[in-house]
Parts: C-alpha cells; sequence; structure tokens
C-alpha cells in the first residue's frame, strides 16, 4: 500500500472532518470534537504558509491579513444567519427568543453574532448556531498568528520567546485536559494554541510525514476508537445518549487524544496535490460545518423526543437540506465573495524590497 492509495486528499479530508462533527451531533458518536481539534492543527499549517505566500511581502501584511481572513469566514456565517432567521419567522419551524434585557450576556450574544468574537462564551440558546464556538476561536487565532509566526521564524527552540509560546500552548492543553475537560463552561485560544501550534511546527518545518507514520497515525486512532467501543465500561468515552456513564464526563479529554495521535496524518493529507474539485470539497467543507449547525436545533427541537429508529427519516431529510443549502451558499454567496477577496489581496501594495522567505529548517537552530 502506498501514501496515495492510504492518505486522502486535503479536501476531501476536511470535508469528512466536517461530516463527522455533523454525524456527531446527530447520532450517538462524540467525535466532534475530535474532528475540531484537527481543523485547528490544520489551520495551523495552511496559515503559515499563506502568510509568507500571500501577506509577509505586503506593505501592510497583518492589517491586510485579518481584514482577508475575516472576509473569508463571514459572508458564509452571515448567510447562514440569514437562512436560519427564516426558519424562525417567517416559517416558525424554530422557537426562539431574542433577549429582551441589556444585561452582559445579552450584550455578548448581540455582539458576538456580529463579530463572531465572544461566541464560545455563549450556551444554548443563545448560541443559535453551535458550530460557531469554533470559529470564534479561528478568529482569535488569526489575531496572534502572525506573532506567533514571528517567533517560529527569528527565534531558536532555546529563546525566551519560544520557550514561552511552547508553555502557553502546554498549560493550555493541560488545562484543556484536566479543569476543563471535567467542566466545560468557556472557550478561549489558550486551551487550543497547542493543536494550532502543531500545524505551524509541521509548517515551519516543512514535515513530511512518511507512509509509516501515516500508516501508524491511523492505525492507533483506529486501536483506540474501536478498542474502547468494544469495551463495555470504555464506549462511553466515544458514545453518548443512552451509553452514558461515568466515563462520559472525559469525553474531551478523550477526544483529544484521539486528535493528537491524528496530526501525523492530518499533515500528511497536506502534502497530496488537491484537484480542482478537491479544492471545492475542501471549500464546501465549511458551509457543511456551518449549515449543519444552524440545522442542529431546529432537529432538536422537533426530533429529540423520538425513538432512534424513528429520528432516521429525519436525520436522511436534514442531510438532503444541508447538502442543498451548503451548495447554494457555497456558489452563490462564497465562491464570488472569494474572488473578491483574492483580488482585494492581490491588489495590495508590496514593499519595495520584498520580504525573504520563510528560513528553512536546515538554515537556523531549531
Amino acid at each position: 500500500m502506498n501514501t496515495r492509495n492510504l492518505v486522502m486528499p486535503p479536501g476531501a479530508f476536511r470535508l469528512a472532518l466536517a461530516c463527522t462533527v455533523f454525524v456527531s451531533h446527530v447520532l450517538p458518536l462524540a467525535l466532534g470534537a475530535a474532528a475540531v481539534y484537527l481543523f485547528f492543527a490544520l489551520s495551523g499549517y495552511w496559515i503559515y504558509q499563506m502568510w509568507h505566500s500571500e501577506y509577509a511581502s505586503l506593505d501592510r501584511p497583518y492589517t491586510t491579513f485579518l481584514v482577508s481572513r475575516v472576509w473569508r469566514l463571514f459572508p458564509a456565517f452571515y448567510a447562514t444567519l440569514a437562512v436560519l432567521a427564516l426558519c424562525v419567522h417567517p416559517l416558525g419551524w424554530l422557537a426562539f427568543q431574542l433577549p429582551s434585557d441589556w444585561s452582559p450576556a445579552s450584550l455578548n450574544f448581540y455582539v458576538s453574532h456580529l463579530v463572531l468574537l465572544g461566541y464560545a462564551q455563549l450556551s444554548a440558546p443563545a448560541n443559535v448556531v453551535p458550530t460557531v464556538w469554533s470559529l470564534d476561536i479561528e478568529l482569535q487565532f488569526y489575531l496572534f498568528a502572525p506573532l506567533a509566526i514571528w517567533l517560529l521564524d527569528r527565534t531558536t527552540h532555546r529563546s525566551t520567546g519560544r520557550l514561552a509560546l511552547y508553555g502557553f500552548a502546554a498549560a493550555g492543553l493541560a488545562v484543556l485536559f484536566t479543569i476543563y475537560g471535567l467542566r466545560p463552561t468557556t472557550g478561549t485560544l489558550p486551551l487550543y494554541l497547542g493543536f494550532f501550534l502543531c500545524g505551524l511546527l509541521a509548517a515551519r518545518h516543512g514535515w513530511r510525514p512518511a507512509r509509516g507514520q501515516a500508516q501508524a497515525s491511523l492505525l492507533g486512532a483506529a486501536l483506540l476508537l474501536v478498542g474502547c467501543i468494544a469495551l463495555p465500561h470504555a464506549r462511553e468515552l466515544f458514545l453518548w445518549g443512552s451509553f452514558s456513564g461515568p466515563l462520559s464526563q472525559y469525553n474531551a479529554q478523550a477526544n483529544g487524544l484521539l486528535a493528537l495521535l491524528l496530526v501525523p496524518y492530518a499533515m500528511a493529507t497536506v502534502r497530496r496535490a488537491g484537484t480542482r474539485s478537491d479544492r471545492m470539497l475542501g471549500n464546501l467543507s465549511y458551509e457543511v460545518y456551518l449549515v449543519h449547525g444552524a440545522a442542529l436545533p431546529i432537529f432538536l427541537q422537533h426530533c429529540l423526543h423520538l425513538s432512534r429508529a424513528a429520528r432516521m427519516p429525519w436525520i436522511v431529510l436534514m442531510i438532503v437540506a444541508v447538502a442543498a443549502v451548503s451548495w447554494l451558499i457555497y456558489r452563490y454567496v462564497d465562491e464570488p465573495s472569494e474572488r473578491l477577496r483574492r483580488a482585494f489581496v492581490k491588489a495590495q501594495p508590496r514593499q519595495a524590497t520584498s520580504t525573504p522567505s520563510a528560513p528553512s529548517a536546515a538554515s537556523t537552530t531549531a
């Protein structure tokens, strides 16, 4: 078996992650967190690559970078909110009341639905698109990423700045795997910085996971998942609903371990050349992730009381509806917006002397 037969193309892999989150919300398979963590690792990789290929040589790299990344996130997000608003009024498919007071929580509701920041602090029913919490984390990472990239490019492993970055990421993971994992309340970048840093370091050092590493990564994750599900007293780590038990509270830790095992495989996917259709699948994964999150409150409101068998026709209907709406948003909102965004970045003035490309691992002390 060669690597090309084992490793998925990058776009198909991202769509598979989005579908894993989708499935985890409608079936008793609790793998959504692991998929999101892998999205964070892939984001770290691609942001490092894009910074050096598109932004570092511009006159205003940081400002252009932020405008570009916000531009990437918001059109599809607003389109999804508009579709969801139709389900509240006039279609009446989802019973939902806007906050009626002006408390700090109400202010956060309106601000986070406008600018995303603060969305990870919302809880049901205020988080009307539950999956958007990760976009809040992603936007926080965009604010911080240029500094992290500068530290990785301009300092050594033993420098104070680099050690502080590593320590910050390790402390966040420690909290995620202990205190936060047992009592999740809010979400901020430090908790997930370790996953972003995995991607940043993979891009910085040009890490190319070999076939054996990709195979071992996939096999280790499969053994963990299948082994836990096969054991009656451990299956609740990755299953919910009637499978819930004392170990269910450790689902975040189990998903975190699963994601870390799969990081080498995820980094192997980005080394495959994506075709035009594969790039489309990768872009469409964003819409699927958003739209299914908007459909989830409707599904839970109308189907949560049904038996598993009775839910299946509605799950199939939900899949069809999510696929159709995701395609429409991608085709008529995301694609035109992306063309304008790329044209905007291309039109930005560049420095008189181009910024040197990222130093290779062999040319610096790392």
